[in-house]
């Protein structure tokens, strides 16, 4: 029986090692050819995503500005001048310079 299979591997080997290169050529073009499709696919996603993001900002940016509303109005920050010339007589009253 080894010795059939022998004949027969010397036999076969050669079309079979050709076959086996052929579908090698085939499957790593097909996988080429997917891999150009998906990067292809991707940039464009990718250039779609930045031009919304561009528009996005450049509306943002055409809009007119507004004032930034605070959560918690601090009165002491409004009225800094006041403020100030009450800690000065409170300073002349203890007898500060």
């Amino acid at each position: 029986m080894q010795k059939q299979l022998l004949r027969l591997w010397d036999r076969f080997a050669s079309p079979l090692a050709q076959s086996l290169e052929t579908r090698m050529r085939d499957r790593t073009s097909g996988l080429q050819k997917k891999l150009a499709e998906r990067a292809d696919k991707e940039a464009a996603d990718i250039t779609a995503i930045m031009l919304e993001l561009k528009r996005t900002i450049d509306t943002e940016l055409d809009e007119p500005e507004y004032e930034q509303l605070t959560l918690f109005d601090d009165p002491r920050r409004n009225n800094s001048s006041a403020t100030a010339t009450s800690c000065e007589r409170g300073r002349r009253r203890s007898g500060g310079d």
